[in-house]
């Protein structure tokens, strides 16, 4: 989501019609999940950070160039942050609405397979959203990660969610894969220009059905 469709939305959310005194987003504010950057020290972007965009996945580890992984703006997107703490070895997808859960999973699953081949590996997961996150993603992610999913030589396995209240800083989530320690990410919008392809990966987008409705 770009920084003009985040500020209509919470120009909408901050309605009098939600017959809130400070609004509806303040409220979040208060009584919801904090910001990242309450939550988790604060990284800058450097050169060591390897940006995923939004429908995308990332992989990198302690010997890459960039050895940190980060996306950021994960406003209705959810993130899913994992780490092979025996490997030093990390991933990051930044699923939009339009975009397969399953079969992200399973592209990721072919990827580490390319990348990482000789031996098997085994990721603690976090889900990453925030309050307006989309909930049937959301769930379809929460689901699969329940049946700790496996493929090709990879293993997932969920650890607590990454919830908090989104601002206008667009503020994201990183990884790194060095010490497996996470970090709130401060770039606003990401990097413009053509993406590093070498940490991006498309994920599948979900099959259109009829009345536009997603299937």
């Amino acid at each position: 989501m770009d920084a003009d469709a985040l500020e209509r939305l919470l120009a909408e959310v901050n309605s009098p019609s939600y017959n809130f005194e400070e609004g509806l987003y303040t409220q979040l504010m208060r009584f919801g999940p904090r910001k990242i950057s309450k939550q988790y020290p604060v990284m800058d972007v450097t050169d060591e950070v390897a940006e995923v965009v939004q429908g995308n996945f990332g992989i990198t580890d302690s010997n890459d160039e960039k050895p940190i992984i980060a996306t950021s703006a994960l406003f209705t997107c959810i993130g899913l942050l994992g780490y092979d703490r025996e490997h030093n070895l990390g991933f990051l997808m930044h699923i939009q609405s339009s975009n397969d859960v399953e079969g992200g999973l399973e592209s990721l699953y072919q990827e580490l397979a390319r990348t990482h081949p000789d031996y098997e590996k085994e990721f603690d997961t976090h889900i990453v959203a925030s309050t307006f996150r989309d909930f049937q993603n959301y769930r379809d992610l929460e689901e699969a990660l329940r049946r700790n999913p496996s493929g090709l030589g990879t293993k997932l396995k969920a650890s607590s969610p990454i919830e908090f209240t989104p601002d206008m800083k667009g503020e994201g989530i990183a990884l790194d894969t060095r010490s497996g320690k996470i970090f709130a990410y401060l770039r606003g919008t990401l990097a413009e220009g053509p993406c590093d392809f070498k940490y991006n990966h498309p994920i599948p987008e979900k099959r259109w059905f009829e009345f536009g409705s997603f299937r």
